[in-house]
């Protein structure tokens, strides 16, 4: 259902001409924290401590996914 769910927004919010979205992906921010910073950081017209969200991210915190 969340999947679908989000296609919808992310279709929706793509549809409206007032919004701008940058999607995130979660595991982006794991492998590549100096990368995903940079691009949020320009998103958002620059400014951000990079060096200081990168170093927020913390590999061992894991994303709770679908219980098997």
């Amino acid at each position: 259902i969340y999947t679908s769910q989000f296609a919808q927004v992310e279709e929706w919010l793509g549809a409206q001409p007032t919004f701008l979205f940058l999607l995130v992906e979660y595991h982006d921010v794991l492998k590549e924290p100096r990368e995903v910073a940079a691009k949020i950081d320009a998103f958002l017209g620059g400014g951000l401590d990079v060096g200081v969200m990168v170093q927020a991210v913390d590999p061992t915190l894991h994303h709770q996914g679908k219980a098997t």
